[in-house]
């Protein structure tokens, strides 16, 4: 159980030097496949780095010749004087009770993560056909019970009603970015990277920062076929809409 212990401090202290290397050169980097890539093999190679006996320079060898040679002398057990009763032992150690706090939370992540894919799942037979000519994935209405998202090959649209049609032509890009880039796949990573690594913070992070650069690319994939004001028009529109301050003013013009 130490040796396990060890293993995961030592795997932890490597994935906190990785993640800040990812937020002091690479965080404001334009190259969004790059940081994906590098979130995404980040924790693997923390995983692996402590189980790699690489040599230390300068690493001398001590001359083994003139050793004092050890002596194994006979344990002696000290006892308290007219005790004869033996010390109980705890009945769960540090190491058992940790072990038996672990699995419970992993394991409650991982049902939470099959009860999110089961409700896409019945989501996905409910809601109405959206007519789009895209042929990579199947465009589907839900009248407004969740917002915009994609999963797997499935965009799922949410009340658009309140948006023009180039608009909606915006979101449906953006969307469809995500089916096409495989960002998925990304998620469910994390998920079960986080339910199996729960206790280390900098995984959730990660975790955050990947979503980050997904809709980061998304957007870049819109911003390819309309104008960067009009898309962040939108982007100001949707923030306040969903905010449930549908009257408010939007940012036409923002500066």
């Amino acid at each position: 159980m130490e040796t396990t212990v060890n293993y995961l401090l030592q795997s932890a202290l490597a994935l906190l030097v990785l993640f800040l290397f990812y937020r002091l050169v690479l965080y404001n980097q334009p190259g969004l496949l790059y940081n994906r890539l590098y979130l995404l093999l980040a924790p693997v190679m923390a995983m692996i780095i402590p189980l790699l006996e690489l040599p230390l320079p300068f690493q001398q060898v001590l001359p083994t010749t003139n050793v004092i040679p050890a002596i194994q002398l006979q344990e002696i057990q000290v006892t308290a004087f007219g005790s004869t009763a033996a010390a109980e032992a705890p009945l769960l150690t540090i190491h058992q009770m940790l072990l038996l706090l672990y699995g419970p939370v992993g394991l409650v992540l991982l049902i939470r993560l099959g009860i999110q894919v089961a409700r896409i799942r019945t989501l996905a037979s409910v809601a109405k056909p959206f007519p789009s000519p895209a042929a990579e994935a199947t465009v589907l209405q839900t009248e407004g019970q969740f917002p915009s998202f994609a999963f797997l090959h499935y965009v799922f649209l949410g009340d658009m009603k309140h948006l023009s049609a180039q608009e909606q032509q915006q979101i449906l890009s953006h969307e469809m970015a995500h089916v096409r880039l495989r960002h998925t796949y990304d998620v469910l990573y994390y998920e079960v990277l986080t339910a199996v690594l729960w206790f280390n913070p900098l995984v959730w992070l990660m975790k955050e920062e990947l979503r980050n650069v997904h809709e980061f690319q998304a957007d870049a994939e819109v911003l390819a076929n309309c104008q960067p004001q009009e898309y962040s028009s939108l982007l100001a529109k949707e923030a306040l809409y969903m905010a449930g301050i549908p009257v408010g003013s939007y940012f036409q013009k923002p500066q």
